[in-house]
């Protein structure tokens, strides 16, 4: 019941995200091309149908302050990456696919605040929905040099409760959420800016 209903939910905010048709990258690349009009994706409210069906559901849980939950996935080599191998630098966790045409459309820039920086920062790009193949693809075509893991069972993305694409979660160097950002906008780049300049 948990997985349809997470399935559905995923569904819905991939609708309310733009992200709701499969393409890969090179499509959805092409289809963002010079359109600036939108950059920035609303999110569901929390009160969803699915939401208030699921006990499990906490609308807390991505609460500033709280702990980033602990997870492990394999990365582009096959090994096992978990979360709290990165602490004590700033962490995105990024969850996104290379059908979501705001997803792709976000990469130049993450990799321009990842180069920018990189010793105070990691990015943890979690790929959600996408074949392996595909998403190593992608991971090559687009230079995303940073650390890169696949959800293959949308685990990780069920277990924050994403309901929109991208989603990306901004940690501290202890490991707890200081602010969530779901959509592609200037405002997480300017956040980055704020907090990793000084």
């Amino acid at each position: 019941m948990k997985n349809i209903l997470f399935a559905m939910a995923m569904t819905a905010g991939m609708m309310l995200a733009g992200c709701g048709g499969q393409k890969d990258g090179k499509e959805a690349a092409a289809d963002t091309q010079g359109d600036d009009k939108q950059e920035a994706v609303e999110s569901p409210t929390a009160k969803n149908a699915e939401a208030e069906e699921d006990p499990g559901y906490n609308p807390e849980l991505l609460k500033e302050g709280a702990p980033a939950l602990a997870f492990t996935l394999k990365d582009t080599d096959g090994k096992d990456l978990s979360l709290s191998d990165l602490k004590g630098k700033h962490v995105v966790i990024d969850f996104w696919g290379t059908w979501c045409p705001w997803c792709v459309k976000g990469i130049p820039e993450m990799k321009a605040s990842y180069e920018k920086y990189g010793d105070k920062l990691e990015i943890l790009s979690v790929d959600c929905g996408d074949k392996e193949g595909d998403w190593k693809d992608a991971v090559k075509e687009h230079e995303m040099t940073w650390k890169n893991v696949i959800d293959k069972n949308n685990e990780v993305a069920e277990k924050y409760e994403v309901q929109g694409f991208p989603t990306k979660i901004v940690v501290d160097p202890e490991g707890n959420i200081l602010k969530v950002f779901v959509g592609e906008s200037q405002e997480f780049y300017q956040y980055l800016d704020k907090i990793l300049n000084n």
